[in-house]
């Protein structure tokens, strides 16, 4: 487990709230351009590390897991509204579906961040991509939470507070996960992986999605960033 990485999501989440705090947009152009290069580095992170990963365990039972992943990330959707792929709404929310949010967003994070321990990955190289996955996704994912937040008419404490319990769920996961998978379930741990994979491509596919125009078109700047997204993560993976 690297705590440079865990630090990283942490403090890269408060600052991205924090910025959204600080600033008020006319408009989430921006915010567009950055998922959909987030969303097709977490995609390519799926494609060339979690899922050969995920089929080099013996048991061809484990893509039932995967598949799984995707419904489960489905079903964290009802809750989390799609927050944790900065699904961005329009109009204000009552602060009970907030907290409701809340938990859907953190669910999410404690599932993501259960396999970085890195204690059963053949390959190393792939738990340090996923960090850098989960790192790029959670930026405008942390900055759509605090908008929503404003319009919502938080406070300020009660913003931070919200901000931190959602950095902190990938951590927080970590730590159970090297609880977990590095003693008793360590015999689990490609099946764990298999539905984070699930989880993954599910986000990366409606990041991908939304990340388009209304009439489903990509304008060139968006285009841009979702060639440099999977052209980085490739690079990445062969170095």
């Amino acid at each position: 487990m690297s705590w440079l990485g865990l630090s990283c999501i942490f403090i890269t989440s408060l600052l991205s709230g924090g910025l959204a705090y600080r600033i008020r947009l006319k408009d989430m152009y921006w915010i567009r351009i950055s998922l959909g290069f987030s969303g097709a580095y977490l995609l390519s992170v799926a494609i060339l590390h979690l899922l050969p990963e995920v089929f080099e365990h013996e048991q061809k039972s484990i893509s039932f897991f995967a598949l799984g992943g995707f419904f489960i990330q489905l079903v964290i959707e009802y809750f989390s509204k799609g927050l944790e792929h900065g699904h961005i709404h329009d109009h204000n929310h009552h602060k009970g579906k907030i907290y409701t949010i809340m938990i859907g967003i953190g669910i999410h994070g404690i599932i993501e961040g259960l396999p970085l321990s890195g204690a059963g990955f053949k390959h190393h190289e792939a738990v340090q991509n996923m960090y850098a996955g989960i790192i790029l996704h959670h930026i405008p994912s942390a900055f759509v939470l605090v908008t929503m937040l404003k319009n919502a008419h938080f406070n300020i404490k009660q913003i931070v507070f919200v901000l931190l319990l959602t950095s902190f769920a990938v951590p927080l996961g970590a730590i159970l996960g090297k609880t977990l998978f590095q003693q008793s379930l360590s015999m689990y741990f490609d099946y764990l992986l298999a539905i984070v994979a699930g989880v993954f491509l599910h986000l990366s596919t409606t990041i991908l999605f939304e990340a388009a125009e209304p009439d489903h078109k990509y304008r060139f700047r968006k285009f841009m960033a979702v060639c440099i997204g999977i052209a980085m993560a490739s690079l990445i993976s062969l170095l």
